[in-house]
C-alpha cells in the first residue's frame, strides 16, 4: 500500500467516526460492537497522527494533518499556507506523500486497516404512534416531536400526510 492510499483510507476512516456516532445514538441495540469500531479508528487515527508527526518536514506534517486527518479542503490548506491549489497539489503534496511513504516503508507494507462495517438501517425502537399524533395534535413543533421520539422530520411528516393529522389538528 502507498502512502497516498493509506492516508485517504484512514481519513475514510475517520469520517466513518461520524457515521458510527449517529447509529449509537438512534440504536443502542449493538451499542458494545459499535464501540469497538470506535475504538480501533481512534487508535488508527492517533497512530497516523503520529506517524506524520514524525517526518522532518514541518510543511509536510501541516498538509498531511490538514488534509488527511482534520479533512480539510485543498483550497482552504493553501489560504492557510498562502500557496496556490495548483502548486500545494502538484508540488507540495506529492513530495509530503513521497516523504511519509519513504519515512515509514516497511509500516506501510504490513498494515492493516480497520473493516469499515456498516450496520444497516437503524432501529426505531417501538415508537407509539398514538403517543406521537397526540403530541403533535397539543400543538408541539415538529422538531421537539422527532427529538423525543428519535423520529425523522420526513417520518414524522409522512405520518402527517398519510394519517391526515393536520386536519384534525384544524378542527
Amino acid at each position: 500500500m502507498d502512502a497516498k492510499e493509506y492516508l485517504q483510507n484512514v481519513q475514510k476512516c475517520i469520517k466513518h467516526l461520524d457515521y458510527l456516532t449517529r447509529i449509537i445514538k438512534k440504536n443502542h441495540i449493538r451499542e458494545s460492537e459499535i464501540l469497538e469500531d470506535v475504538k480501533s479508528i481512534i487508535n488508527l487515527r492517533l497512530n497516523t497522527l503520529y506517524l506524520i508527526h514524525a517526518l522532518p518536514n514541518p510543511k509536510h506534517v501541516h498538509i498531511l494533518y490538514k488534509r488527511y486527518i482534520i479533512g480539510d479542503s485543498w483550497e482552504r490548506i493553501s489560504l492557510d499556507m498562502g500557496v496556490g491549489v495548483n502548486h500545494l497539489c502538484e508540488w507540495v503534496q506529492p513530495r509530503a506523500l513521497k516523504e511519509f511513504q519513504s519515512t515509514h516503508e516497511t509500516m506501510l507494507k504490513n498494515v492493516q486497516l480497520p473493516e469499515l462495517k456498516k450496520y444497516g438501517k437503524t432501529v426505531v425502537l417501538s415508537i407509539d404512534r398514538k403517543q406521537v399524533k397526540s403530541d403533535y395534535l397539543a400543538g408541539m413543533p415538529y422538531v421537539d416531536i422527532s427529538r423525543k421520539y428519535n423520529l425523522s422530520l420526513n417520518t414524522l411528516k409522512g405520518w402527517i400526510k398519510r394519517y391526515k393529522w393536520a386536519e384534525e389538528r384544524r378542527k
